[in-house]
Formats: structure tokens, C-alpha cells, sequence
């Protein structure tokens, strides 16, 4: 997805994403790629042109909270744009296992890539009938997700409930999702400076009996975060934080 920036251009009324100076270097550095950033403490971005081809994953493209993001679609002309998106995530039906691309852009260079790919999806021999059938409603029927994500919807509330119990945490810092159905909570470790996150893990899941995924799952170089769901009712996450907080609170009296 492509977030709008400072200054916001014509077509967009947004809110600014916040990104690292390393993710900003990175973009600027492509040479094929222009990019526009605001370059103030709200460093934000947006992809104006590319003469590459771009591949654009929008599955949770209606999954943010307070922040106005923009199909690939609608900003790609120059080359071939595809936009995947689905039903597991935005419009929750995650058994359907149902997915399209729309292709937008410069379509006429790339008509034997399209009917290859045309040719790839006919030999397909058993469709998911009854899951293609929902995308038609998913797309042009109403869209309840807009009403989870606003304050007062279900799923805002729940990840709320995760933004408040780590800023109550002596021990956890975070970056508030925006577009995921989960977070990723940091360990600090000047206050636990041995702490090991798989160990963690088995140890949350043994004694506490709540089940999180360690980073180092995730197949990162460091040891200090570990994944949980913004998906159960507030209640329920506070409490699974409240358990959170105890574990490592018992590490670092072990510790002293």
C-alpha cells in the first residue's frame, strides 16, 4: 500500500505514517522508484512514480487504525500494477482461502504475461466456487470492517486494549499496529538484559497459560520481542498482559 505524505498532495486527505530514517534512506536509494517524504519529525512517504513493474499486497488495506491509505491502483500509470487482495483478513472469512489480483496501469506491454497468467488459472481443475461467489459481496457490498476499525468497533477496541496494557508495562514497549491483527511487542532489556524470548514462550504458555510466538520465529536477528493477536475481546487481552507483566516481573526478581 502507498501512504500518503507531507505535503499531503491533492487527491489525499490523510494522516501521517511515521517511518524510520533507515526505511527512508532505503526508498530514496531505488533507482527506479521516486519518492516523496515530508522530511520533518513525521517523516512520511509516498511513491509517486516507478518504471519497474509493482506488486502490491492490500490484503489489510481497510485494517488501519486512524490512518488513510490508497490502492496502488489508483496511483500506478506509467507500468503494470497488481493488487492482491483476498478474503481471510478485511472481510474475516480466513476458511474460504479466496484471493484475486487486479491488474491496472500499463496494461498493453504486458499481454502475454496476462494470458499466461490467464492460461495458469485455467489449469487449476477444482475452483472454489462458493468462495469466488463471495468476493462479488466482499467487494461491492457493504463494508462492516469500516465500522470494527472506528473508535467503539470491536477490533479498535482490542487493539487498544494491547496499546494500553504495554504503556502500563514496567517492562514492554511498542510500536502500535496500524494494518495487522497483531502486535509486536519489544522487552526492554536495560531491565531485563538476559531476557531469551523463546524461553519466554514456554515459559508464559507453562505458567500463565497464555500462548504468545517468539520473535525469533519470525526468523529476526534478535532474541527481545515476541507476537500476540489483537483479536480477543479487551478484557481478555488486559488480562493476558496483566500474566504477561507478572512472568517477567517473577524474571527479575530471580534476577536481583
Amino acid at each position: 500500500m502507498f501512504i500518503s505524505c507531507q505535503p499531503l498532495p491533492s487527491w489525499c486527505c490523510a494522516r501521517l505514517t511515521p517511518f524510520s530514517s533507515t526505511v527512508i534512506d532505503f526508498l530514496t536509494r531505488l533507482e527506479h522508484v521516486v519518492v516523496r517524504y515530508g522530511g520533518s519529525s513525521n517523516e512520511s512517504i509516498y511513491i509517486v512514480s516507478a518504471s519497474i513493474d509493482i506488486v502490491s499486497s492490500e490484503i489489510t488495506d481497510s485494517l488501519n487504525s486512524g490512518i488513510r491509505t490508497y490502492n496502488s491502483q489508483s496511483l500506478v500509470e506509467d507500468t503494470l500494477c497488481g493488487s492482491f487482495s483476498g478474503l481471510s483478513k478485511v472481510y474475516r472469512a480466513c476458511g474460504y482461502r479466496v484471493g484475486w489480483v487486479v491488474f491496472s496501469g500499463n496494461r498493453e506491454n504486458a499481454g502475454e504475461y496476462l494470458h499466461a497468467l490467464e492460461l495458469l488459472s485455467a489449469l487449476r481443475l477444482c475452483s472454489n466456487v462458493p468462495g469466488q461467489w463471495a468476493v462479488q459481496t466482499a467487494l461491492g457490498g457493504f463494508q462492516s470492517i469500516n465500522e470494527l476499525v472506528a473508535p467503539g468497533g470491536k477490533l479498535f477496541e482490542s487493539r487498544q486494549a494491547v496499546i494500553d496494557g504495554v504503556a502500563d508495562s514496567e517492562f514492554l514497549e511498542l510500536v502500535a499496529p496500524a494494518g495487522a491483527m497483531y502486535a509486536f511487542p519489544r522487552i526492554r532489556t536495560d531491565r531485563l538484559p538476559e531476557f531469551d524470548d523463546y524461553q519466554f514462550a514456554l515459559d508464559l504458555l507453562e505458567h500463565k497459560h497464555v500462548l504468545v510466538a517468539p520473535g525469533v520465529s519470525f526468523n529476526v536477528p534478535f532474541n527481545d520481542h515476541f507476537r500476540l493477536t489483537t483479536l480477543p475481546e479487551p478484557a481478555i487481552v488486559a488480562d493476558a498482559l496483566g500474566r504477561v507483566e507478572e512472568l517477567l516481573h517473577s524474571y527479575l526478581v530471580t534476577e536481583v
